[in-house]
């Protein structure tokens, strides 16, 4: 059981983020490292117990091939660590590993009992010492102080993702009219900050930066349990909140219901992703190719369902595929567009979309 749980809570652990986009509450988080700690040692002594009731050869065969594969699977995480781009050597280190635990279990086998202790510890680290902890003991904390606005005029706020602005420009550095006539519009009537740019490469720094306007922290989750003074915050005293955010949570539940009607992702939905992500975390290169990405999204990576959707959007007028077919992202921003309403109480409007996501 180790030999999964480990690298696989200790991934899960360092990334708050796959649970802050998929929505997930504390006790999900808890259940995840729960079911990753738990799952093979509790088929390891289903086996064997249903294996004893076979009579005492077939028990031991059976028991010695489970130590086997134990150890097997111990050698890929270690290899996967040592040289994770040589397919021999990959190979060579996990069938030395593999050969070394063989050894100490023929050797000293009760020395084996101690590895028993290992999962449980990586769950409490989980739990406890790991920045996705956070979500688990953490709450959205009020902002410090208040804001009165006065004038409080509607804002609109929508969030690019990986959008370089020089993919806009002509040859005179200007949005390029014929390509793209709305965005020279909107510079010839707003103020342009051109050299303006994101703090980060990283989706889930850069957006927590934009809206709190402070740089962001590896060690921090994407959310306002550790980023509690943000706009969000700021102004959800005061206006109506129409917030849709692809991979991150600033906006308080309290505050903001999911604009896009997202529920939380469903938990068996992660752990299948377990699978795939255990699979990059331990098989040599000519083995991980055959395996689904996991580098551009947070769930999802075997295409199974990850979390109820909202009703569908019906839009018109735009050249777009039908309901189904086309880019989540075009019926979120479709959902804002139908919320700005010319009589409407203020309103802050804001979407985070993955587009281009280049």
């Amino acid at each position: 059981g180790a030999a999964v749980a480990v690298p696989v809570l200790d991934l899960y652990g360092k990334n708050p983020e796959v649970f802050v986009a998929n929505r997930s509450s504390g006790w999900q988080v808890v259940a995840f490292g729960l079911a990753v700690t738990l799952a093979v040692p509790a088929v390891v002594v289903t086996v064997l117990a249903l294996t004893d009731l076979a009579g005492e050869r077939i028990s031991r065969v059976v028991y010695y091939s489970l130590v086997v594969v134990a150890s097997v699977a111990l050698g890929l995480v270690v290899s996967r660590q040592i040289t994770p781009t040589n397919d021999w050597g990959a190979v060579a280190i996990a069938a030395a590993v593999t050969g070394g635990v063989l050894m100490l279990h023929a050797r000293m086998p009760s020395t084996m009992r101690h590895f028993a202790w290992v999962g449980p510890v990586a769950f409490g680290m989980f739990l406890t010492l790991s920045p996705t902890s956070h979500l688990v003991w953490g709450t959205a904390a009020a902002a410090e102080g208040g804001t009165a606005i006065e004038d409080r005029a509607p804002i609109v706020f929508i969030q690019l993702d990986e959008f370089p602005v020089a993919s806009l420009l002509d040859e005179r550095a200007l949005p390029n009219q014929a390509l793209f006539p709305n965005f020279a519009r909107l510079v010839d009537s707003a103020t342009w900050y051109r050299n303006a740019l994101s703090s980060s490469i990283a989706t889930t720094l850069s957006v927590p930066a934009a809206l709190t306007g402070v740089h962001g922290d590896r060690n921090t989750s994407p959310s306002a349990v550790d980023h509690p003074n943000n706009l969000f915050t700021l102004v959800g005293d005061s206006y109506e909140m129409h917030v849709i955010e692809w991979v991150t949570e600033l906006c308080p539940q309290d505050t903001c219901e999911d604009y896009a009607g997202r529920a939380p992702a469903h938990l068996s939905s992660l752990l299948q992703d377990v699978g795939v992500v255990y699979g990059h975390l331990s098989l040599p290169p000519f083995a991980r190719d055959a395996l689904p990405s996991i580098d551009n999204s947070w769930a999802g990576f075997l295409g199974q369902e990850g979390q109820l959707e909202g009703p569908p959007i019906t839009i018109e007028g735009l050249p777009v595929p039908p309901e189904g077919d086309r880019a989540e992202w075009i019926d979120w921003l479709q959902r804002i567009i139908n919320g700005i309403e010319k009589d409407a109480p203020p309103t802050l409007h804001f979407a985070h979309l993955q587009t281009p996501h280049t």
